[in-house]
């Protein structure tokens, strides 16, 4: 029988003490000691956890604050396996956590009577095991996951410029102050004095490391400037070292958004993203103002509405918006210039006035001939 037990390394002491029990009962215990080991080590455990046959929730207030503890009891209710808690410590304020659906074993004092009540719920969740769902629902992505992307950053072999070296001194610090679980603030720390290491470090990146990992905390007294600080509201490389860029709102990190250019930071703590350029759109108008280019040649007068169809289109982006407005407009200029010249020969015979030409002609092979 194989046991997985979900816990926070918080509780080391008594998980180490619920294992030895489960190990004197013939249990094979299989449970995880590293938080943030990447994807293998997460694809790792939730194969353990499909193997498993019965899973074992170790219940404190650590575990209940845990992120990977409560992806990992999703992920086995979604498998439907049997799920049995044990509570190693006191809990406090409201039980609105998924964990208290089930019925749990108390094994805060690990006497006789307690251990045969934890072999006794063990036997009986056996007993209720079933076969895996077909197919297998959709595996939680892995805890931390910004500290994994932190991580890859760190310990790879691009140099990190100044900026990236900002953007993940930002997040770590946050994390610092943000995160409650004190193995996961073990992590930061660990990845600040690894970053603070790397050859390319700024004086200054170096500097507020030291300070925080001397501290604790960030040191709110020191005499630069917060705006100098903290990063202004922008877009910036991901920190993660994906391809696209991620925008940072001065206090967050938000996903990172496809097809915009990357771009390129002139200073840590004013940040321009360059919009993408405008995109030409359609040809409507410009087929328009290519139409009524040709009717202008019959109708001068309705040349001018190409001209105004070309416009509209050159203002829209059209691809062909600057030469229809342009081609109808010559087409205008031509078309007038030749009823000018064909009513200018025989208009005054016929009793006009010369100033009529110019009106007459607007309209072209519109108008009657008499």
């Amino acid at each position: 029988m194989t046991i997985f037990v979900s816990h926070s390394s918080s509780d080391a002491d008594a998980v180490r003490s619920l294992v030895q029990g489960l190990e004197g009962a013939g249990a094979r215990v299989w449970l995880d000691q590293d938080l943030t080991g990447g994807q293998a080590w997460w694809t790792a455990i939730l194969g353990q956890i499909r193997d498993c046959n019965v899973f074992v929730f170790a219940l404190s207030e650590s575990s209940l604050q845990s992120e990977a503890c409560l992806l990992e009891l999703t992920y086995a209710r979604d498998l439907g396996l049997p799920i049995l808690p044990v509570q190693l410590g006191d809990l406090r304020g409201l039980r609105d956590h998924a964990i208290f659906a089930y019925q749990a074993i108390d094994y805060r004092n690990p006497t006789a009577s307690a251990g045969i009540a934890l072999v006794r719920g063990i036997h009986e969740r056996e007993q209720e095991r079933q076969p895996l769902p077909e197919p297998l629902p959709p595996p939680p992505p892995p805890p931390y996951e910004y500290l994994m992307l932190l991580g890859t950053a760190i310990h790879g072999r691009a140099a990190l410029s100044p900026t990236e070296q900002e953007s993940i001194l930002l997040q770590l610090r946050q994390a610092l102050r943000a995160e409650k679980n004190e193995s996961v603030r073990q992590n930061v720390r660990t990845l600040l004095a690894t970053l603070r290491e790397r050859p390319e470090v700024t004086h200054r990146t170096a500097t507020e490391i030291t300070t925080l990992l001397d501290n604790g905390q960030p040191d709110q007294s020191a005499s630069t400037p917060a705006a100098e600080r903290t990063p202004a509201a922008g877009w910036y490389p991901d920190p993660g070292g994906g391809p696209q860029p991620r925008y940072w709102d001065g206090q967050r990190w938000h996903d990172p958004v496809a097809n915009r250019p990357n771009p390129q930071p002139q200073h840590v703590a004013v940040q321009q993203f360059v919009a993408p350029p405008d995109r030409p759109t359609g040809k409507a108008f410009s087929i328009i103002a290519f139409v009524f280019a040709a009717i202008a040649f019959y109708i001068p007068l309705l040349g001018l509405l190409g001209v105004g169809a070309g416009l509209i289109g050159r203002a829209r982006k059209e691809r062909m918006g600057v030469t229809a407005s342009i081609v109808a407009a010559v087409a205008t200029v031509l078309a007038w210039v030749i009823w000018t010249s064909v009513y200018s020969r025989w208009w005054p015979w016929r009793g006009g006035h010369w100033t009529d030409v110019l009106v007459v002609t607007l309209v072209g092979y519109g108008i009657p001939h008499v």
